[in-house]
């Protein structure tokens, strides 16, 4: 008879567990009540949570202004192809950036016991749980053994979320208006000079009016040029707060490019005038040429100068205004019961676990001896 024959396994255990069963028996006992005491040891947490509605993406003020002339400018830089705000607001209070503040704040590293700001930064994120939830809202969870430290650090992860919402909307509107700022001072110059040099021609041909027909031409090329203008500035402002990947600028930068395609047919004489009347440049009177081209770069300059003082203020009010609020649904309180331990599951694991342990050691003793005297 060998030794795996199931007959003689079977048998062979049921002895080792009745022969060793008062072994067993103390082994788990002494477990349990090893685990009660450190259960009993353990101190109570309590997990205090805030639930708040992220700022909505709202739409700019200078957004707002290119919407309205959108038939001279094409669409606006509204949205800029950002992700779920509650997504993006999550990321934001995961950041290192809230976890300084909160730190710094709070001193943390006090709290926690720790003696660096990247001890605190691991214990505070090990404590904390920002989720967003189906409905829109995101909530904000702390645990801490004192719940007075857990309710105010829940809170004060709304007020950092706030102040940087702050910074970094005021940012991308100060970045805005300083780049139609430096445009606005650059147009109002063009525009003088154009029109000195308008009044220069008047003085030296006598002419005061242009040709009709002449007018029509050149006013068309100066709304063109007026408009590729236009798309460059918001084009540059894009660019100061958008990634190159980003949808939105793509999608300026394409416009851009059209409109430049339309002017250049209008150089060359091939867009249509009014109707279906086709009027080549070659065509203007030599006389009132020179004239009808001064003419033209101050009604260009004119528009461009429009369209810019309009951006410009609106970035300034974009600037000024104060950012979407934070709203917040539940404050965090301290709260009255604890979460945690389970102290009741916590002695249950490690007495179920002792008494594996103990079963395991008799079974592989108890064969080893077996085997030996076999």
């Amino acid at each position: 008879m060998t030794y795996t024959d199931p007959k003689v396994n079977w048998s062979q255990t049921g002895y080792l567990l009745r022969e060793r069963s008062r072994f067993i028996i103390i082994v788990t006992l002494v477990a349990a009540v090893a685990a009660a005491v450190f259960a009993m040891l353990q101190p109570n947490i309590f997990t205090a949570t805030s639930t708040i509605i992220p700022p909505q993406q709202n739409q700019s003020t200078a957004s707002m202004v290119l919407g309205q002339l959108g038939s001279l400018v094409g669409s606006g830089g509204a949205g800029l192809g950002a992700k779920n705000a509650s997504d993006l607001y999550v990321a934001i209070l995961r950041s290192r950036t809230i976890a300084d503040g909160l730190i710094d704040e709070f001193g943390l590293e006090g709290i926690y016991g720790v003696k660096t700001k990247t001890d605190a930064r691991k214990v505070l994120s090990a404590d904390s749980s920002v989720v967003a939830e189906k409905e829109g809202l995101i909530s904000i969870s702390v645990r801490n053994k004192n719940p007075e430290v857990a309710s105010r650090i829940a809170n004060g992860y709304v007020e950092q979320l706030f102040k940087l919402n702050q910074k970094l909307a005021l940012n991308e509107a100060s970045q805005r208006r300083s780049v139609y700022e430096g445009q606005l001072q650059a147009a109002k110059e063009h525009l003088a000079d154009a029109e000195v040099a308008l009044r220069r021609t008047q003085e030296e041909t006598g002419l005061i009016q242009a040709d009709n027909q002449a007018k029509v031409i050149l006013e068309s090329l100066a709304l063109a040029q007026a408009r590729v203008s236009a798309k460059e500035v918001q084009v540059q402002s894009m660019r100061t707060f958008a990634t190159p990947q980003n949808p939105d600028l793509i999608a300026a930068e394409t416009q851009l490019q059209a409109l430049r395609q339309q002017v250049s047919a209008l150089e060359n004489n091939q867009s249509h005038v009014r109707g279906d009347i086709r009027v080549p440049t070659g065509s203007i009177p030599g006389a009132a040429l020179e004239y009808v081209r001064r003419f033209r770069e101050v009604k260009y300059h004119e528009m461009i100068f429009e369209i810019l003082s309009k951006q410009y203020e609106a970035a300034k009010l974009d600037e000024a205004k104060t950012v979407s609020p934070i709203q917040i649904v539940d404050r965090a309180v301290p709260p009255e019961k604890k979460s945690g331990p389970m102290r009741t599951l916590m002695v249950l694991q490690y007495t179920l676990l002792a008494f594996v342990v103990a079963v395991s050691y008799v079974l592989i003793k108890g064969r080893a001896e077996w085997i030996r005297g076999y």
